[in-house]
């Protein structure tokens, strides 16, 4: 059966633009194995639930400074940067949410890094238990606490009833921890034997937290629930003193503890 020519020419221009539409997608390939760059920067909040939780767990201590979406083998993949305490590394977590390492070619030397991220988070979590352990915690009556720091304490509580005392002594030094009911939870004072102030912590409203802390803290670990918030103040003295020729400041606690100190001029630590 002959065609005639306008129908000739149809499926000739079809054929052209399947031909065109193979050509354009082999480009594509072409390009995207050439590794042209598609990476996109997202946040913590923006990748699905199964990759937050592989980053969460492998970022461990560190912080996240930097997690990019991007393609390897046409697979998308999320290359993320980390902050150690022990120095900066990255690792990569597939779209499904698996683990595959610093890099796809060297998966093994990450995981001989991810080893020593778990030694020396174990180390920290050791030092942490040691200096808990150098502590001397015992549980006092209100009653047995110096005379100062129950005056110190029922001049800043507002006549409010001691719930728990401890007295914690630490490398010669001695202070006291008051609990005490608040609206909202319960509160802390802590003294030095003399009663002088070094902390005071207040249970907090949720509405009444700063909202920059609410929206990091939502980002940085999507579904986090909040049990209790703490207002924290502690106490020290700031003091100009001159060491060895040089302006110097120092803070220090009312315990005697040097906290700091740095150069009074341009404040080089």
């Amino acid at each position: 059966m002959k065609l005639n020519a306008q129908r000739r020419g149809a499926l000739a221009l079809s054929g052209l633009l399947v031909i065109g539409a193979v050509s354009a997608a082999g480009v594509s390939a072409v390009a995207s194995s050439a590794g042209v760059n598609n990476d996109k920067r997202v946040k913590l909040s923006q990748a699905p639930e199964a990759v937050r939780q592989t980053i969460l767990k492998h970022a461990k201590r560190g912080d996240i400074e930097k997690i990019e979406r991007s393609r390897e083998d046409g697979k998308v993949v999320y290359e993320v940067d980390v902050e150690g305490p022990n120095g900066d590394y990255e690792f990569v977590v597939g779209a499904d949410g698996r683990f595959l390492g610093k890099n796809i070619e060297h998966e093994s030397d990450h995981q001989d890094m991810d080893r020593d991220q778990d030694h020396n988070a174990r180390a920290m979590d050791k030092e942490d238990q040691d200096a808990d352990a150098a502590e001397n915690v015992t549980v006092i009556s209100i009653e047995a606490a110096p005379q100062a720091v129950r005056d110190a304490f029922e001049d800043r509580s507002d006549d409010a009833n001691a719930t728990r005392v401890e007295r914690i002594m630490n490398e010669g030094v001695t202070k006291y921890e008051i609990e005490y009911a608040k609206r909202g939870g319960t509160a802390s004072m802590t003294f030095t034997d003399r009663g002088e102030i070094m902390e005071v912590e207040t249970p907090v409203r949720i509405k009444d937290v700063p909202e920059a802390i609410l929206k990091e803290l939502s980002e940085e670990h999507p579904g986090v629930k909040i049990e209790q918030i703490d207002e924290v103040q502690t106490f020290h003295y700031e003091m100009d003193v001159l060491i060895d020729g040089k302006k110097m400041e120092i803070a220090a606690s009312a315990s005697g503890e040097i906290e700091d100190h740095h150069n009074g001029e341009d404040g080089e630590r």
